[in-house]
């Protein structure tokens, strides 16, 4: 029986310059948490290590050596095989010491936290090197193309074949002068990027491109008490939905993201600013910033908060749709009572419930998963349970049945 946990209201360019001191031999490309991307003979889904020969000649590898300790270089020797010009050879770093050159085996893994790796010549020489990085599941780090020296972290690796400079997960980061959070007054924004690159940004929601609002200057945050109701204006429930009688709350959501001619080379960095002269006082109870796409939302094809149908149309309406497909990325913000930012995370969700789905406020599961970044949310939501600090599904809870009668309840 499935268990979920309810709360009710309340991708960068990393680039590494490694000197390649012109040897023909590489470590190409690893990977430290291999949760279903390649299995060995024996089914298991181990950490890898993928060699490269970047010459035109065959080298023979016999007496050559791997460690992940650099006072211990000797600490898996290789046995008598080739790895051809241009062509690749994986070892599984699985710590079950195999030298069968079928399929090898190192005596030792790759640190899920990350961990220096040493390919040594028969004399003793560290021929290449890789440094201590700690590398997303499923997710690999390796030279942006095959050889170089320059080093990225690939969302889709590529054992035994040609790094794909297409998946390389933008790293590149960016600095801000205020964090997301409560603030009682106005401020002024300011945006740097470590590498200099062109920073953009967006105020509705959407993911920056390199067609969004170019960031020149100092960006002014202020209350938004004053603007015009626009999102709440869409209907997202046909037998209960009614506009907003008055000017309903509101938060300042940006988006911001480097790029360099044209490619993106930070990931996309998600801020909540709440203006309030009553700061987090204002709210007796945490505070859920959920930023996703609009059409994600809101479309008639793809957004999971409405009917998506035309008025005559039979199907099924886009709230009551289920599975994989109909969970959408987002961004969450958590914040306590003081208005501290405690959870800043990728994340899926989903419509959750039956009946509460077609009404105008509809309860949403929230995913934490390896593909967006994080596995788990990790913090204590619940006073009740202390102990209880990692979850892989939370639910964002209506108040159904007492929907028309309270607007939240606990």
């Amino acid at each position: 029986m499935k268990k979920y946990f309810t709360l009710f209201p309340f991708l960068f360019c990393f680039i590494v310059f490694l000197p390649l001191n012109g040897q023909d031999v590489v470590i190409n490309e690893i990977m430290s948490k291999n949760n279903d991307v390649l299995a060995d003979q024996d089914g298991d889904f181990s950490d890898w290590i993928e060699l490269y020969n970047n010459s035109e000649t065959t080298i023979q590898l016999e007496n050559w050596m791997l460690s992940d300790k650099e006072d211990d270089l000797a600490k898996w020797i290789f046995p008598a095989l080739e790895i051809p010009a241009k062509g690749f050879l994986l070892i599984f770093a699985s710590d079950k010491d195999r030298t069968n050159i079928e399929e090898l085996h190192t005596n030792f893994k790759i640190s899920a936290e990350g961990e220096a790796l040493f390919l040594s010549d028969p004399y003793g020489e560290i021929q290449d090197q890789f440094p201590d990085t700690e590398i997303p599941e499923n997710s690999s780090l390796g030279r942006a193309t095959d050889g170089a020296p320059d080093l990225a972290i690939f969302s889709i690796p590529s054992p035994e074949a040609s790094n794909n400079e297409e998946s390389i997960i933008p790293t590149e980061e960016l600095f801000f002068s205020h964090d997301s959070g409560w603030y009682q007054d106005a401020i002024e924004l300011n945006v740097e990027s470590a590498a200099a690159h062109q920073i953009y940004y967006t105020t509705d929601g959407t993911n920056p491109s390199s067609n969004a609002q170019k960031y020149e200057s100092n960006i002014s945050i202020q209350s938004l008490a004053d603007q015009e109701n626009n999102i709440s204006l869409i209907s997202t429930s046909p037998e209960f939905w009614s506009a907003p009688k008055n000017k309903i709350s509101k938060v300042n959501i940006l988006r911001f993201a480097s790029f360099n001619d044209n490619k993106r080379t930070s990931p996309v960095y998600s801020k909540t600013y709440l203006i309030d002269p009553e700061g987090s006082a204002r709210y007796p109870f945490p505070i859920v910033s959920l930023i996703v796409e609009p059409d994600h939302l809101f479309d008639s094809d793809l957004g999971i908060l409405v009917d998506g149908r035309d008025e005559d149309e039979e199907g099924i309406p886009n709230y009551n749709q289920r599975g994989r497909l109909w969970e959408k990325p987002a961004h969450l913000e958590y914040f306590d009572l003081g208005g501290t930012n405690v959870l800043n995370q990728e994340m899926g969700i989903r419509i959750h419930g039956d009946f509460s789905r077609k009404l105008p406020q509809k309860s949403l599961r929230l995913y934490a998963r390896s593909e967006y970044g994080d596995s788990n949310f990790e913090h204590s939501f619940f006073e009740q349970k202390p102990e209880l600090n990692q979850f892989k599904r939370l639910i964002l809870r209506t108040s159904n049945p007492n929907y028309f009668h309270l607007p939240f309840k606990d």
